[in-house]
C-alpha cells in the first residue's frame, strides 16, 4: 500500500509541471535575460529591473583585531517593488535565457528581499565571510521554484504559496540586473 501511494505522489510531482506548462499560452520574452510573471494563463507583466548595488559591511572586531566577519549585501532603491502582485496559491513566470538546455537551478535564482525603511532599499544578504569558517552563501533567503523547458528559450518558473513580502530574481548570465517584484 506504501508502495503504491509513494508511486502516486511521485507521478503527481513529475506531471504537474508538465500540466502547468498545457495551460500557459503566454508568448516567451523576446529578449534574453527578461523575466514576466504570467497571469490569467496568457498575459504577462514585465517585472521592474534594477542594477543591484553592493556593500561590504566589516565587523568591528574584524577592523579592530584582524578576526572578524564580512558581509557582501546586494541593495535596490525603494522599498516596494512598483510590479505588485496579488497573492495565490500558485505563480507563474516565464525566464528568457539564451540556452534553455541547462539545468535551471543552476541559472535562476529567487530570493526574498528585506526592506530597510531609513534608507528606502531593498537587499538580500548574498555572502557572509567568517575568517575561521570561510565563506558562506545565505541559504535563508533563497525561494524554492519548479520550472520546465518552456517554448524555444525559456523556463516556466512555478513558485508555489510564497507569502507577502518584496523578492528578486537573478540570473547566472544577467547578473547586473535584478527583477524583482512584490506580493501584496
Amino acid at each position: 500500500m506504501k508502495t503504491i501511494c509513494r508511486t502516486a505522489v511521485a507521478l503527481i510531482f513529475l506531471i504537474s509541471p508538465l500540466v502547468l506548462t498545457a495551460q500557459i499560452t503566454a508568448t516567451e520574452p523576446e529578449y534574453t535575460n527578461t523575466i514576466v510573471y504570467v497571469h490569467n494563463n496568457n498575459e504577462t507583466a514585465l517585472l521592474e529591473r534594477q542594477t543591484p548595488l553592493s556593500k561590504v559591511v566589516s565587523s568591528p572586531s574584524l577592523l579592530l583585531v584582524g578576526v572578524g566577519k564580512t558581509k557582501t549585501i546586494d541593495f535596490v532603491k525603494g522599498e516596494k517593488s512598483p510590479i505588485r502582485i496579488p497573492k495565490s496559491d500558485t505563480l507563474n513566470f516565464i525566464v528568457s535565457v539564451k540556452d534553455n538546455n541547462d539545468n535551471p537551478v543552476d541559472i535562476v535564482g529567487v530570493l526574498k528581499l528585506e526592506i530597510d525603511k531609513k534608507k528606502h532599499n531593498r537587499f538580500v544578504e548574498v555572502i557572509m565571510t567568517d575568517q575561521l569558517k570561510g565563506p558562506e552563501i545565505n541559504e535563508a533567503s533563497k525561494v524554492s521554484f519548479q520550472s520546465v523547458k518552456y517554448q524555444h528559450h525559456s523556463y516556466l518558473v512555478t513558485i508555489v504559496n510564497l507569502g507577502p513580502g518584496e523578492y528578486m530574481f537573478t540570473l547566472r548570465d544577467g547578473r547586473l540586473a535584478a527583477q524583482m517584484f512584490g506580493i501584496d
